[in-house]
């Protein structure tokens, strides 16, 4: 019932798809409660409401290297065969939290590609057009090598400007215009598609807060508004609007997060601010006032 009301809550405010992220432990337990929000979301009844991709999450503790690619490949398979999952042009979307980590445990560029490739085929095999495969990235000398490692498309997860770096309280500004940064200095380099991304929030103390010495804290931005969140998503839609050559022709746009609240980084409804942030989303993709 509580998966029903966050579709309806999106669908409702105009949102398009939530990108899971997907999780494949490292060690013999192969399964984790990290993947049940996805599980609920495909026994929803009104799940056609909204649209949905995977986001490998392959940090520490999930890496995913050549012993375990085919058993992913064929989960992954099964997921992109849902009538629900996100396609570009008839090919699913898969979103890969850490290239880095791919090419780390696949020897370089030239083994992504072929990983990518075998992906690729298995999905043909299947029956399916192929796989539109995302990187999430920042700027840099760097994009190059993600294109040669076969990528179709550039993204983020977020841009949060000092996870584990220190820095202490900052005002939300700062956040957007970071960001900000971070997308037209991505342009520079962009060799690919490039799918921007607002990251809507970003305060850990949740989780650090007792666990982490001051002075080892992110950084947060406690300040944060439904009207400045409204600004940032603007900020990306005229984005696209302005470079149609440098992102999907979809015109996608990613926002961090739906419900990472132990990060900071969330629209879901709460006690104190009722649906106004996916009011704001709303009025900032569809050009309202």
């Amino acid at each position: 019932e509580i998966m029903q009301k966050q579709i309806d809550y999106c669908a409702d405010h105009g949102i398009a798809f939530w990108a899971f992220d997907w999780y494949y432990p490292e060690g013999q337990n192969k399964t984790t409660p990290l993947n049940n929000a996805l599980g609920l979301y495909l026994k929803a009844p009104n799940r056609q409401r909204l649209k949905f991709c995977l986001l490998v999450a392959n940090h520490a503790g999930f890496r995913i290297g050549p012993k375990d690619w085919n058993t992913c490949c064929q989960k992954w398979i099964e997921l992109f065969r849902q009538p629900t999952h996100l396609r570009l042009d008839g090919q699913p979307l898969l979103i890969f939290f850490s290239p880095e980590e791919l090419q780390r445990a696949f020897g370089g560029v030239e083994g992504v590609r072929k990983a990518l490739d075998s992906v690729r085929a298995k999905a043909k095999d299947a029956g399916l057009p192929g796989v539109a495969v995302a990187a999430c990235t920042g700027p840099g000398g760097h994009l190059s090598n993600l294109a040669r490692s076969g990528y179709t498309l550039l993204t983020g997860y977020n841009y949060n400007l000092g996870w584990q770096s220190g820095g202490g309280s900052q005002p939300f500004r700062k956040l957007i215009e970071g960001n900000e940064r971070i997308v037209v200095g991505t342009n520079v380099f962009i060799p690919l598609p490039y799918v921007p991304v607002i990251t809507a929030g970003w305060d850990r103390r949740p989780w650090e807060k007792g666990k982490l010495p001051p002075e080892k804290m992110s950084v947060w931005y406690p300040d944060r508004t439904p009207k400045l969140v409204e600004e940032f998503v603007r900020l990306g839609v005229r984005w696209l609007d302005k470079h149609p050559d440098k992102t999907t022709p979809q015109r996608l746009l990613l926002i961090y997060a739906w419900n990472e609240n132990g990060e900071g980084g969330y629209l879901t409804p709460t006690a104190k601010d009722g649906t106004q942030y996916l009011k704001a989303v709303q009025r900032a993709i569809t050009g309202d006032r």
